[in-house]
């Protein structure tokens, strides 16, 4: 649902003339999603589960994944530094992955401009939103 809100958004933004095609890359489709380019370093899935059910596919591309197969009742701290103590040990080369993939396109001046633009209003919708959907609880 994510990813297909941000496509139509962003299409709609293109042909309305808020956002030239150009704006739009890696890092602004990133920051146009719910966790606005905050992306997961570590994803720990319990239960011995190895899938994602469409949780956060996007976001998830330099994750590290630990999948453990204690259930979320019975996860200990020692589970915990363990899935740590293993993604350090992975974690910065998928750092530099993904800084590289990042820092592939440098927009210019006037693309960030639009962007900041197009975000500061899809935040404001967005908080419309949020707003009218706590007033119906």
């Amino acid at each position: 649902e994510e990813i297909s809100r941000v496509t139509r958004e962003t299409v709609g933004a293109i042909r309305s003339g808020k956002l030239c095609s150009e704006d739009v890359d890696y890092s602004f489709l990133s920051r146009c999603c719910y966790t606005r380019g905050s992306d997961p370093e570590l994803l720990i899935r319990t239960s011995g589960e190895r899938r994602l059910s469409d949780f956060m596919i996007w976001q998830s591309r330099f994750t590290f994944f630990r999948f453990i197969p204690v259930l979320w009742p019975e996860l200990t701290i020692w589970h915990l530094v363990w899935c740590i103590l293993d993604y350090q040990s992975a974690g910065p080369i998928l750092s530099r992955q993904r800084t590289e993939i990042i820092n592939q396109a440098t927009p210019t001046l006037s693309s960030l401009q639009r962007q900041k633009h197009y975000i500061d209003e899809l935040d404001k919708k967005n908080e419309e939103i949020l707003k009218s959907w706590l007033i119906k609880k």
